[in-house]
């Protein structure tokens, strides 16, 4: 069984009105042998939004964006799930993060406590193509 999680998250701080603003869109799908064609087409279409969020122009000056993706895959043994592998890569600041609308990319990097320091993840508008070139 493998899980794929994608967490967005941007913050926006008004620091006139002294407010903070935040929103969060999560986009995860388990593969199993029972996973249906339906699941697979929603998590496609909530990873392209993820993305194109994650990538529209910024529109306030004191605006975070954070992006994440987890894999973990786990297998039943004796009537429970042991895990097998987890990785987890996630954005450092808006800098891994290109906004410009001829080169719109996000630029992950490993969780060395998890995943080797050596596979990073670029993505680009062909979100899951760039995930499953990392995760495979």
């Amino acid at each position: 069984m493998k899980t794929i999680t994608i967490n967005y998250e941007s913050l926006t701080n008004d620091y006139a009105e002294g407010s903070t603003t935040t929103f969060k869109k999560t986009a995860d799908i388990t593969f199993d042998n029972n996973t249906e064609l339906t699941a697979v087409s929603r998590f496609i279409e909530n990873a392209k939004k993820i993305w194109k969020l994650c990538t529209k122009e910024y529109e306030h000056e004191h605006e975070y964006r954070s992006l994440e993706i987890m894999v973990s895959v786990a297998e039943w043994n004796d009537g429970q799930y042991k895990s097998i592998s987890f990785d987890r890569w996630y954005t450092r600041s808006n800098d891994d993060i290109n906004t410009d609308p001829d080169e719109k990319m996000v630029y992950l990097v490993p969780d060395t406590r998890y995943t080797a320091e050596n596979r990073d993840m670029a993505i680009g508008k062909d979100v899951i193509k760039d995930i499953a070139w990392t995760i495979n």
